[in-house]
């Protein structure tokens, strides 16, 4: 049996697990005295001429079979925290999106709730890549990364090539090239030196046509093991300095 009931001062009360139908069967409302169930066999339509909010004590779940669509026509959708800063989707008439966090806190992506890979980090304006994680590129066998603190890595499984007109590379205490050949022609600009060990003992050009070999001790030559080699010759005094052996 199905009754409706005048409550005094209250309502109608439809009796337990009974349906208020509209159309047909398959389109109702009913409760069981703790859940209230909303049914349509097509699609339910929520239409509000004013803004609307939704207050539920717990979790709000949606689960659908197909896709969970927000069509915000002000083009902003904002998800707020307790009303204490929102994490905001921004589209703009270019076509852009953004997002924007209305507090001055940071952005984090974690693959769990635990392990955090990158965050926006909004007290410097950057991206901060957790501890020794990667931004990958290709593969797992190209990418930058921080392995230790203080150090960053570029890995390549292949080849690192680096395009520019200028290279400026600023290493305060040296340049360490291990395992490394030279397989390319390398310039000195002008009167630049290469030094070995500090700035007495270098090679460099002074002039057009000119290598000079600068030592404040001496200078060997060694070819074959000999000191000095017999088959240079000293032509006209082109080889000069204060201890110039005999050649």
């Amino acid at each position: 049996e199905v009754s409706l009931t005048h409550v005094h001062n209250s309502g109608l009360l439809l009796n337990t697990s009974r349906k208020i139908m509209f159309g047909e069967a398959g389109e109702y409302i009913s409760g069981d005295n703790t859940d209230l169930s909303i049914v349509s066999g097509g699609a339910l339509t929520y239409t509000a001429g004013a803004s609307s909010t939704w207050g539920v004590t717990g979790d709000l779940k949606m689960d659908v079979s197909g896709n969970i669509v927000l069509d915000a026509d002000g083009d902003d959708i904002a998800m707020v925290a307790g009303g204490a800063g929102s994490l905001t989707f921004v589209h703009s008439n270019t076509g852009d999106w953004s997002i924007n966090n209305s507090a001055t806190k940071d952005i984090i992506f974690c693959h769990d709730e635990a392990t955090e890979i990158m965050r926006i980090d909004a007290s410097s304006s950057s991206l901060l890549v957790a501890t020794s994680k990667k931004i990958e590129f290709r593969d797992t066998g190209l990418y930058i990364n921080s392995s230790a603190n203080g150090q960053l890595d570029i890995d390549a499984d292949g080849e690192l090539e680096i395009t520019a007109p200028i290279v400026d590379i600023n290493a305060s205490t040296g340049l360490a090239l291990d395992g490394a050949n030279l397989n390319s022609t390398w310039t000195v600009n002008a009167a630049n030196k290469i030094q070995f060990r500090d700035d007495a003992i270098h090679i460099s050009s002074t002039a057009d046509g000119t290598l000079s070999v600068q030592a404040d001790t001496r200078v060997d030559i060694n070819i074959n093991g000999t000191n000095p080699p017999t088959t240079i010759p000293n032509a006209a005094g082109l080889i000069s300095g204060s201890n110039v052996a005999a050649i």
